[in-house]
């Protein structure tokens, strides 16, 4: 930080430039990977994602058909149970507005089923597809 009050500004510290610089000067474009909304509130030991699967999950917009939210949450869980607010990081979408427009629907058609069946209100209830092996 240099200066003070309206002329405060900031400057990169010696090693971000360096690193900054040294791939510039090899004539190489840094790779900006694609922000990957939420991809991180996937839990530990979950299967890994393919990654047309985090391509679509990237490009998912907030005006998107309901369809395709449908597809994406039936493809996460046929890779393991996956709770609401799980989906709703993954997706950034609420998790009670998933619960009310898909995932309680789904259950219902047969899309989905519940991680524990006999317990309804489970705290780690979570929602897998019905041919999901495992639990």
């Amino acid at each position: 930080m240099k200066g003070s009050g309206n002329s405060t500004y900031y400057v990169l510290s010696d090693q971000k430039e360096t690193l900054h610089t040294s791939t510039l000067s090899e004539g190489l474009t840094p790779y900006v990977s694609p922000l990957y909304k939420g991809l991180d509130a996937i839990p530990k030991g979950f299967p890994s994602l393919p990654d047309d699967l985090k391509d679509d999950i990237a490009h998912l917009g907030k005006r998107c058909s309901k369809d395709e939210i449908k597809n994406i949450i039936k493809r996460l869980c046929v890779l393991g149970p996956l709770q609401p607010s799980q989906l709703g990081k993954i997706l950034d979408r609420d998790a009670q507005y998933l619960r009310i427009n898909f995932l309680s629907r789904m259950i219902k058609t047969g899309e989905l089923v519940y991680r524990y069946p006999d317990e309804r209100a489970h705290p780690q209830q979570a929602y897998k597809t019905p041919n999901e092996g495992g639990e």
